[in-house]
């Protein structure tokens, strides 16, 4: 349960410029390189091409920033990240902040004045001093004609709050934008990145807990793959599961949707035995049913199948002092009449299940409860169980309970 300091990227203000050099050079009417009296030859292409570029910059962003943490969550690894742009632009036209774009847009036209040319961007003969090439260039150069650009269109593509998870490792980036000139990539760039890994973080062996490795007692797991947790938060279903390390370290774990056999999801197996990762949610027809089940698979390892839906749940997990833990979460209507008491039971290893607190849930099925937290080197697995009706229609009550919960001493 302890975090691992959040990780952080931060810009005031940004200006990028145009790579110029992917763009065509300007040319004059005879070529670019001319002769000077007293000097030679010299090549006016270099100057002509940053003269293109005094346009102003092609990527504007402001405020920018990136953070990324780990914390141990009811003994599992939780890596999270965040980010934020006050603002962002491509040549001059205002583009969001929180959506992907991407659109075609226009460098506009320009007339260049060579007389207005950086002397120092001229690639002239060695040995010729500046002063000498200023004074001998600039009268060719003010008899030069203006020469026209046409406008450009570039094809600019923006991601903003990129995240990408590998293994324990979590990147956020605040934005990532790509700009190509007729198909051509003239730019590709990450704008503030922070990056952090959970590996070390002090979540104890909950992979070791979950599939009850080292331990001959009855009461554990004969699997090496697990899946710990499948929860619907926000718009994604979370899945959460545990594999046999020393078999499955750098393996690769499928996720499947059982309603359809479809893969939803692929990550390896981290050294901690432990993964993460998030999946599309299903059908609305479908969302509710028992058929919303999930398994994770490595070769011929299966888990069990976990279902996304149940009627108790819990939902939050935070250290409440020395050696205690509250967790919290609720229960589906329609609850009993009058409605039932929560039993919560422990579990240390694979050892023998104990009652450890029961108590009477809020009138809207949520609960709260302060339990006793296991010492550092030690899991605890807490379960919450009580009775339901099946419907309104029904008033026969059944049992439900929430998934393991495991916790962490610290």
């Amino acid at each position: 349960m302890l975090p691992r300091p959040p990780a952080s990227a931060g810009i005031g203000e940004l200006n990028v410029a145009l790579p110029l050099p992917a763009l065509p050079v300007p040319q004059l009417p005879g070529g670019n390189v001319i002769g000077v009296p007293g000097i030679g030859a010299v090549d006016l292409g270099p100057a002509l091409a940053a003269l293109v570029g005094a346009a102003g910059p092609l990527l504007s962003v402001k405020d920018l920033t990136a953070d990324a943490g780990a914390t141990g969550q009811a003994g599992t690894p939780a890596l999270s990240g965040t980010s934020r742009i006050g603002a962002l632009s491509a040549l001059g036209t205002t583009l969001s902040t929180t959506d992907a774009v991407d659109r075609n847009l226009t460098l506009d036209s320009q007339t260049l004045d060579p007389s207005k040319l950086d002397v120092t961007k001229v690639l002239a003969p060695a040995g010729v001093d500046l002063v000498m090439l200023q004074n001998a260039l600039q009268p060719v150069l003010d008899t030069l004609p203006d020469l026209a650009v046409p406008a450009t269109a570039l094809r600019v593509r923006t991601t903003p709050g990129e995240q990408l998870v590998s293994g324990d490792k979590l990147t956020r980036r605040a934005l990532h934008v790509r700009v190509e000139l007729a198909g051509t990539p003239l730019l590709d760039a990450v704008v503030g990145e922070a990056t952090v890994d959970a590996t070390g973080v002090g979540c104890g062996s909950i992979a070791a807990a979950a599939l009850g490795l080292g331990s001959t007692k009855s009461g554990c797991t004969t699997r090496r793959l697990t899946l710990i947790d499948v929860v619907q938060k926000g718009g994604r279903v979370f899945l959460q599961g545990a594999a046999d390390p020393r078999r499955f370290a750098d393996k690769t774990v499928r996720i499947r949707s059982l309603w359809n056999r479809r893969t939803v999801a692929t990550l390896k197996v981290p050294k901690s035995g432990l993964f993460m990762t998030d999946a599309k949610l299903p059908p609305v027809s479908l969302r509710h049913t028992n058929a919303a089940r999930y398994r994770a698979s490595i070769g011929t390892e299966k888990s069990l199948a976990l279902k996304l839906e149940r009627r108790m749940i819990v939902t939050g997990t935070r250290k409440a002092g020395t050696r205690k833990v509250t967790l919290s979460g609720r229960i589906s209507r329609p609850l009993a009449t009058p409605v039932q008491t929560v039993t919560v039971t422990r579990q240390v290893s694979c050892g023998k299940e104990s009652v450890v607190a029961r108590f009477k849930p809020a009138g809207d099925g949520r609960f709260k409860a302060t339990l006793n937290a296991p010492r550092a080197d030690r899991v605890y697995t807490f379960r919450f169980r009580s009775r339901v009706r099946f419907s309104t229609s029904y008033p026969t009550l059944y049992q439900t309970f929430t998934l393991p919960q495991y916790v962490v001493g610290t």
